[in-house]
Order: structure tokens, then C-alpha cells, then sequence
């Protein structure tokens, strides 16, 4: 029998990785980074725009691609293919007007693996530290080898194991004692996407309860001055788009009409339509309040066990916003997964319920076949005709958008709703954690009388 250890899992999870890169991809979220890439290729780095946008890290990722891509294309004469020469059952909809070819999809996701493998391997040495190198084999080889971490790097082309990567880092950065630096990583995944920034939360009352006032402001100085800084030189363009992402939660606008789209029960909107401009605002106190529940939970911890107690915070806010939030991208669960994995690895969850909300993801995630291996048309225009027949009795398209047919949003719902079932059951879990119990006054005075 093959017995694992962090090599064999590396290797065997990026040979998986390398067969999928080139020959797949999300056919938006690709389509856009290769447009990025042009335009840079044909206008120069546009600074404004770089410091007004919310991702400024990814863009800059992105610049060595462009140029990397313009070489070996020039070389090896691939390009992307436009949609106008496709079959007309391949176009992807939502404006896409080319496929980006296999040298393309490959270079662009290259950062996406390099993440993956760091972060496997920051994993490992934090479970080590603490749990022991058998616990530390099992982390990385559930984290390495997840189909839905694999499917959203490797296939999808969706960046999220980079900020996925710098926030683990933190986590083992603050748990090794090294403050300014763990500051500097949360900042690092916060400038590639926002939502890291929810760690800042179990992060602030560890080190207020168990390490000191004074390290608490020492992160925060490192974190939140060149943040401000960035809002500063980004202006009115960057403010803006910050303002619209957080009053994004409470919009009452649809997605192409959907109410609810994505890993949520609010998916059955697909089926049966709710009106927006009343059950928006509902969504909306569901949110409030399950955060708010969430946060007490957390607030009253002990950190006693600071990574048993980070990894199950952390999870419960992340937790109680996709429970809620109408629109649950399949991506966000690559950065949730190694919370998940230290909370699997510290027995606060079971395996059965980890691998069931990992494969949940990783289903939903097929929606897009066959059309995430558009990049195969660079090769062959053909070859992928009778995938496309079969795929046709699931989706329809309206409004320049490909939507789902009754079939397909039954489908999508049912594993939708079955995702909210079983993280709302993690969660669960979570807030029963012992060790997340009621911290007692004569305590915290104690520890306040210590940090002065």
C-alpha cells in the first residue's frame, strides 16, 4: 500500500495539478485575467487603475504573465481563440469574446500552484509544531489532494489559494511569536483579495487576552497604516469600490435575476422566485445576527489553545457570512479549507463531514462543464461537440448570460442547500468548542493587570 508522507503528497497533487492547468479553465475569470494581460501588454501598467482596485497584488501578479506569455507565444504560436470562430453552443455568454489557449491558461494559473504548495507546506510545519508529524502527513494530505482546493487552481483558474497562502502564514507567523510579520502577511492576502481581513478579528482578541495591549497595537500599527496609506494614493476610485463590496452584503440587487446563486440554500430562488426587495433585507438581519453570534462566541474564548481556538474563530465568521450572503462563490471554500483542516486535524469536526462539504464544493463546482475546457478548442474546434450536447438540457441563455434550464437549478439548488446544511453543522460544532467557553471576570482582570 502507498504510504503518504509530505513529498509523495506533493508530487502526486501537483502531477494532478500540471495535467489540468493548461487544458481547463473558468471561461470568465480566465477570459478577464487574459484581457488584463493584453492591455498591459499593449498599454503599459495603468498605475491608477492598480492602486483604485480592490486586488492590486493579483494585477501586479499578473504583469511577469503578460510579458512571459508574449515571449514564449511568439515562439511556440499559441493564442487564444476567438468566440465569433466557435460553434455557437460554445460560446460562453457574458461577453467573452476569446478563449485563452492551453500556454495561457497554464502560465497564468502558475502562481495559483506555487501557492498551493507553500501553503501545504506552512500547514505541515504548523501542525507539526503543535500536533506531531503524523497529524502533520494527514493536514497536508487532505488540504494537497482536496478535489475542490485541486478544481479551483488547477482547473477553474481562480486565485484564491494566494491570499489562502498569506493568511495561513500569518496564522503560523502569530503562533511563532513573530507579530510584525504576521501583520504583514494578513496585509499581503487583504491587497490580493478583502476578505482575509475577517482574521484581524480572532488575531485581536488572541493577542488581548493572551499576548499583550502592546503586541495588539504593534499589529495593528504594521497592518492598518500601509493600508491607509494604499486608501490614501488610491482615492476616490479604491474608497469607492471598498464602499461597494462591504454595501454589496446588504444590495438588493440579483444576479441576472437570481435572487440566490451559488454554495447556498438560497440557491432555490432558481426555482422559485423570491422578490427581492423583501427578502433582501431579511438575508441581510440574518447576517447581522449570525455574525453577531459568531463573534460573541469568539469574544469570550479563552485562546488557551491558540490554534485550535484561531482555526475554529476564524471559521465561525467566515461561516456565519456564507450562511447568510445570497451569492456563495465555490472559491471562497479554498480559503476556509486549512481552518477547516486544523479543526479536522484537532478533532473538532469529523472526516465524514470534511470530505462531504469538500465534495459538495467540488460538484457544484462542474456547473460550467463543458465549457472550462474551452481551451481544448485552441487545439481542436470539434472535439468537444458531443460534450456540449450533452450538457444542453441544463442550461439556456438570456440576456447575454448562461443560466440554468428547471433541470440544472434543481441540480445546483439541492447541492446548494446540502452545502448551508453541513457548514451550518460545522459551525455548530465550533460554538460547542469547550475550550471557546466563557472567560471569567477575575481572569481578565488578571491579564489586564499584567499587560500594564
Amino acid at each position: 500500500m502507498l504510504k503518504f508522507n509530505l513529498r509523495m503528497t506533493l508530487l502526486l497533487g501537483t502531477a494532478v495539478r500540471l495535467v489540468l492547468m493548461p487544458l481547463t479553465a473558468h471561461p470568465f475569470d480566465v477570459y478577464a485575467w487574459y484581457m488584463y494581460c493584453a492591455q498591459v501588454l499593449s498599454q503599459g501598467l495603468d498605475v491608477g487603475g492598480l492602486m483604485a482596485s480592490l486586488r492590486p497584488l493579483w494585477l501586479l501578479t499578473l504583469v511577469p504573465v503578460a510579458y512571459v506569455y508574449d515571449f514564449l507565444s511568439s515562439i511556440t504560436g499559441f493564442m487564444a481563440v476567438s468566440v465569433a470562430e466557435l460553434p455557437a453552443q460554445m460560446n460562453p455568454q457574458y461577453g467573452a469574446l476569446f478563449v485563452p489557449d492551453p500556454l495561457f491558461c497554464f502560465l497564468a494559473k502558475t502562481p495559483m500552484l506555487l501557492a498551493d504548495i507553500a501553503t501545504t507546506i506552512v500547514l505541515y510545519r504548523l501542525v507539526v509544531k503543535f500536533l506531531g508529524v503524523e497529524k502533520a502527513i494527514k493536514a497536508s494530505f487532505l488540504l494537497y489532494l482536496n478535489p475542490i482546493c485541486i478544481w479551483i487552481s488547477a482547473a477553474w483558474g481562480q486565485y484564491e489559494a494566494i491570499p489562502a497562502f498569506f493568511t495561513v502564514l500569518s496564522l503560523y507567523l502569530l503562533v511563532d511569536e513573530r507579530t510584525v510579520l504576521s501583520a504583514l502577511s494578513l496585509l499581503a492576502a487583504t491587497l490580493y483579495k478583502v476578505y482575509p481581513a475577517v482574521f484581524l478579528i480572532p488575531v485581536s482578541i488572541y493577542l488581548f487576552k493572551r499576548v499583550s495591549r502592546e503586541s495588539l497595537l504593534r499589529y495593528y500599527v504594521v497592518f492598518f497604516v500601509p493600508m491607509l496609506v494604499y486608501l490614501v494614493m488610491g482615492g476616490v476610485g479604491v474608497v469607492g469600490h471598498l464602499s461597494s463590496f462591504v454595501l454589496g452584503f446588504f444590495s438588493t440587487s440579483t444576479f441576472y435575476g437570481l435572487f440566490g446563486y451559488g454554495l447556498t440554500y438560497w440557491s432555490f430562488s432558481m426555482l422559485f422566485p423570491l422578490d427581492s426587495s423583501v427578502w433582501a433585507p431579511l438575508s441581510s438581519l440574518l447576517m447581522v445576527v449570525l455574525v453577531s453570534i459568531s463573534l460573541y462566541h469568539v469574544l469570550r474564548g479563552r485562546f488557551g489553545g491558540a490554534l485550535r481556538e484561531l482555526s475554529v474563530g476564524t471559521f465561525l465568521m467566515f461561516g456565519a457570512v456564507l450562511l447568510s450572503y445570497r451569492f456563495v462563490g465555490e472559491t471562497r471554500v479554498v480559503w476556509l479549507l486549512p481552518f477547516l483542516t486544523l479543526m479536522l486535524v484537532e478533532g473538532v469536526v469529523s472526516e465524514r463531514l470534511y470530505s462531504l462539504l469538500s465534495l459538495t464544493a467540488f460538484l457544484y463546482a462542474q456547473k460550467n462543464f463543458p465549457y472550462y475546457l474551452l481551451p481544448v478548442a485552441a487545439l481542436n474546434k470539434n472535439i468537444l461537440n458531443p460534450l456540449f450536447h450533452v450538457a444542453a438540457p441544463f442550461g439556456h441563455v438570456a440576456q447575454g448570460a448562461l443560466l440554468p434550464t428547471p433541470a440544472g437549478a434543481f441540480l445546483l439548488a439541492a447541492l446548494g442547500t446540502l452545502f448551508s446544511v453541513l457548514l451550518f453543522t460545522i459551525c455548530l460544532r465550533g460554538l460547542r468548542e469547550p475550550r471557546l467557553g466563557r472567560i471569567s471576570g477575575r481572569t481578565m482582570l488578571a491579564h489586564i493587570g499584567t499587560s500594564s
